[in-house]
């Protein structure tokens, strides 16, 4: 991790959240960094509690333009992967974790609902790190 992505973080990070936000947003940035993401968080973003990584290594076309797959990691507990399309333009899809969960007055009726982790940073870049690793892995296989 460079030392200007460092204090980019630092110093948007609101006051009242540098105690518990910080540490765990540096983590993992480290964790991201290392699998070959490249932090690319916007102050705002920063200043939200969002974090977002472009992956060099998955690129996409559309039509003559390449554009890298960007993963964000948001304060709330969502965490996505976000791409663009040549029709709807920025897409995003949820990673979270999901579960089933059945209606109080209808045992027929189920819905899905995600499993959110606030605020814990380091758990979410681990779990996209995970993703990341096993998506190159395929990858890889179906090249041989």
């Amino acid at each position: 991790m460079e030392k200007e992505e460092i204090l980019q973080v630092v110093a948007f990070v609101s006051i009242d959240r540098v105690r518990k936000d910080t540490k765990e947003m540096l983590k993992a940035i480290s964790i991201l960094t290392s699998t070959g993401l490249k932090f690319c968080s916007s102050d705002t973003q920063i200043k939200h509690g969002t974090l977002c990584f472009e992956d060099p290594k998955d690129i996409q076309r559309i039509g003559r333009e390449k554009r890298p797959i960007k993963y964000t990691i948001h304060s709330n507990g969502y965490y996505r992967k976000c791409f663009y399309s040549f029709e709807s333009g920025k897409t995003c899809y949820q990673l979270n974790r999901t579960r089933k969960v059945y209606s109080t007055w209808n045992w027929n009726h189920s819905a899905t609902e995600r499993i959110l982790i606030p605020g814990q940073y380091i758990e979410m870049a681990t779990r996209i790190s995970n993703l990341i690793i096993k998506n190159r892995q395929k990858n890889l296989l179906k090249k041989l």
